[in-house]
């Protein structure tokens, strides 16, 4: 572990600390919290990296998945890290706890926005860390946003202006919003793709859009330009697909369009 810190600098240990977190378990979490304070920055960061349950490309920790108060203390030691870098880190740990604890992490991300206040750091952090809950629609993750659930917002002149895309290119979308409640109402704005797969059923994909702000009885049109770029943890298939606004969580009209190869 002393050599997987010396290292972690240099090229990141976030991958080769987790089997000392799966099989060494209590004195691995030790470890971690004595580096909480560290003057290095990227030591810091592979606290929250090194642990995450379900990091990318990462091996799965799967008493971390089951169980996130393993690393909630590390996670609340390094909430307000004057490095950006570090709390990017933490916001995605959350966000990896929020794909099988939801309720769980919307209390702890609740009692964080008190602690910290209102400020920029937080207001980011609280954002990224809720952004799957927030494509699922889950209402008090939302309320950490400033949207209200129940606000009258209707979603109209639902339309794709590029029917047919080349993968590479983008995907030219745009609608119409109205805030049909009495007060100034916030509202996010994702976009649910209908990813055609290989057997030819379809696979949901929530990308992230904008937020807004509207006045009551304030109208606006959005337009969007989605890339639909090849990556490495996606396979496209030529054929029909499906786009979604999704606002405030809740999908509007769905249309579909061509993507070719």
């Amino acid at each position: 572990l002393d050599t997987l810190r010396a290292l972690t600098p240099r090229f990141s240990s976030e991958f080769t600390v987790r089997p000392f977190l799966i099989h060494e378990e209590k004195p691995t979490l030790a470890y971690l919290t004595r580096q909480l304070e560290h003057p290095d920055e990227h030591v810091r960061r592979w606290v929250s990296e090194g642990s995450r349950p379900l990091l990318p490309w990462g091996e799965r920790i799967p008493r971390i998945v089951l169980h996130p108060k393993l690393t909630w203390p590390l996670l609340n030691a390094l909430k307000a890290d004057p490095a950006e870098y570090v709390r990017r880190s933490v916001a995605n740990h959350v966000n990896d706890h929020a794909k099988h604890h939801a309720d769980e992490v919307v209390r702890v991300l609740t009692r964080w926005r008190k602690e910290l206040g209102e400020n920029a750091p937080s207001t980011a952090l609280i954002r990224h860390a809720s952004r799957t809950l927030i494509k699922q629609g889950h209402p008090k993750a939302l309320s950490l946003q400033g949207v209200r659930t129940d606000a009258k917002i209707q979603a109209t002149q639902i339309s794709i202006a590029t029917p047919v895309v080349r993968l590479g290119g983008k995907l030219e979308v745009s609608l119409r919003l109205r805030n049909a409640s009495q007060t100034k109402e916030e509202i996010i704005i994702d976009h649910e793709i209908s990813l055609l797969k290989a057997d030819g059923r379809h696979s949901q994909k929530v990308f992230k859009g904008s937020r807004v702000s509207l006045a009551a009885g304030e109208v606006t049109t959005l337009s969007f330009r989605i890339p639909l770029r090849p990556v490495t943890v996606r396979k496209y298939y030529a054929g029909k697909h499906f786009w979604a606004p999704q606002v405030n969580g809740k999908p509007s009209k769905r249309l579909s369009f061509e993507l070719k190869l």
